[in-house]
């Protein structure tokens, strides 16, 4: 079957139906439905399946944040819009990083925090009070929240391959980490009594 954009368009149409049921199984029913038109669509390589199936997907979360936020200034709509079509990608790396220099506990509650906050800032400039009166067990407590809305926006940037913020980012925590841990043997280094004969 040779590859058709426009009957894809439509398959993909009825498809968004079964996806939005969150049910796997209507998902795969509703893709092999499709016939071959979703694998011949991906067998035609990165570059156009990102045209004919993600690139729509991007225009819906645009538009959709240009009409929720139509007040917004174009800078913020623009963040707005990279946060929602990239969500999952800022947060693992924001997860990752929490887990490595805060430990695992919670790194998914601060993850979220810190998202939440971040579409605040965008969307009214304010942020809470740092530090917080009472520091709960989702509030970071590495870096300070501007640090953590800075990575938000240098993934960002990193995104479209300017990653020197974010490599700044990553030499403070990697610094703090250093300068916190206590002076002591390198880890799996023998004890004194390991080390005499």
């Amino acid at each position: 079957m040779a590859y058709n954009p426009d009957t894809f368009s439509s398959a993909l149409a009825q498809l968004l139906g079964d996806l939005l049921s969150h049910e796997d199984r209507a998902v795969y029913d509703g893709a092999a439905a499709l016939g071959p038109v979703l694998p011949e669509a991906i067998r035609q390589g990165p570059e156009r399946f990102h045209e004919d199936v993600l690139w729509p997907w991007y225009q819906l979360i645009e538009v959709g944040v240009a009409l929720a936020y139509p007040d917004g200034d174009a800078a913020s709509r623009s963040h707005l819009v990279f946060l929602y079509q990239h969500a999952d990608f800022i947060e693992r790396h924001l997860d990752a990083l929490f887990t490595r220099y805060e430990g695992p506990f919670a790194s998914a509650d601060k993850t979220r925090w810190i998202l939440a906050i971040y579409q605040q800032r965008l969307l009214t400039g304010t942020v809470p009070v740092w530090p917080p009166s009472t520091r709960e067990y989702w509030h970071p407590h590495t870096q300070s929240l501007a640090f953590w809305l800075g990575v938000c926006a240098h993934l960002e940037q990193f995104y479209y391959a300017q990653p020197d913020a974010l490599m700044q980012d990553f030499l403070t925590l990697v610094q703090a980490s250093e300068t916190s841990a206590a002076p002591s043997s390198p880890p799996n280094s023998p004890t004194p009594e390991e080390r005499t004969p």
